[in-house]
C-alpha cells in the first residue's frame, strides 16, 4: 500500500486456517548484492580500521541483507472461525510498516513496542477494529517474531583478501584494490552508538529479539553492517588454498 503497509483479505471462513505466515524485506536490491559483497571485501581493511575493530573481532562482523517479520497465531487461542460475521463480509489484516533502515533511534523503539498488525472491516485500514471487539468477534491474536540474515566471513578469508591487496601492491588498509576494480566507495558513518544491545520481551506483540545480539536503530546510508554474533548462515569458511574463489567474488581478472 502507499504507506508501505501489507494488506491480506479474508473471509471469516477462512481465519481459522489462518497459521504462520512471514513477510521478508530485502534491505539491499538483490540485484546490487553482489557489488556490495565485493565493494565490501576489497575494502574491509579499511573500515576496520577506521572503526578500530580488532582482528578477533572481525569474524564476528556482519552485512545485513535480509529482515523476517514472521506472525504465528497464539498457542492459546483455539483456531475457529469468527463468530457473528457473515461469510460474505471481507475482514482485512494490516501489517503495519517495518521502520525505513535511515530512521533513527525513536521511530524503531516505536515500532518494536507498539502493535505490529490489526483487524479492519474497512479496505482502507482507516478504522481498526480495538482489542475488545476483536475478542468478542474471535479474530486472533498473532506473535510477531523478527529475524534477521546477515553474511559474514572468517578471519582467513580476510588474510586472503589481504595477500590480494599487497601483490597488486596496494595497501589493505586504502579503497585502491576497490577504486581499480571500479567498486563502490563505502563511507563509514557514525559510530558505535548507532547500535543498541536488545534484551527484550514485548508482551503485546510477542517480539523477542534476543537472539539478533545487536539490531541497529538506524542504518548507516552507504554502508550496511553490523557488529553481530556470527552468522547462522555464514558463507563456507576460507582459506588460503581456496584463495581462487574469494578472487571470483570480487572479479579480479
Amino acid at each position: 500500500m502507499h504507506d508501505a503497509s501489507v494488506r491480506f483479505m479474508l473471509k471469516p471462513s477462512e481465519i481459522k486456517d489462518l497459521g504462520s505466515f512471514a513477510l521478508s524485506y530485502d534491505i539491499w536490491p538483490w540485484q546490487t548484492w553482489d557489488d556490495l559483497v565485493a565493494s565490501w571485501l576489497s575494502q574491509a581493511h579499511g573500515i576496520f580500521g577506521q572503526l578500530g575493530i580488532g582482528e578477533q573481532e572481525w569474524g564476528g562482523s556482519s552485512i545485513l541483507s535480509v529482515v523476517h517479520l514472521v506472525f504465528e497465531r497464539a498457542e492459546a487461542q483455539e483456531a475457529s472461525p469468527p463468530t457473528g460475521i457473515s461469510n460474505d463480509v471481507p475482514i482485512y489484516l494490516f501489517i503495519r510498516p517495518l521502520p525505513r533502515p535511515c530512521d533513527d533511534e525513536k521511530r524503531w523503539d516505536a515500532w518494536l513496542k507498539g502493535s505490529k498488525y490489526f483487524w479492519s472491516f474497512d479496505c482502507s485500514g482507516s478504522d481498526e477494529i480495538p482489542d475488545h471487539e476483536r475478542l468478542k468477534l474471535g479474530l486472533p491474536f498473532l506473535e510477531a517474531d523478527l529475524g534477521v540474515w546477515h553474511h559474514s566471513w572468517d578471519r582467513d578469508a580476510y588474510d586472503v583478501l589481504e595477500m590480494i591487496h599487497r601483490s597488486r601492491r596496494f595497501d589493505p588498509t586504502s579503497a585502491e584494490l576497490a577504486r581499480s576494480l571500479r567498486r563502490l566507495i563505502l563511507e563509514v558513518v557514525g559510530d558505535d552508538a548507532r547500535f543498541k544491545e536488545l534484551n527484550l520481551k514485548n508482551s503485546n506483540d510477542g517480539v523477542d529479539l534476543r537472539q539478533t545480539q545487536r539490531f541497529p536503530m538506524t542504518f548507516p546510508n552507504r554502508i550496511q553492517w553490523l557488529r553481530m554474533h556470527r552468522s547462522s548462515y555464514p558463507y563456507l569458511k576460507w582459506s588460503p588454498q581456496r584463495s581462487q574463489e574469494l578472487v571470483g567474488i570480487i572479479d579480479i581478472d
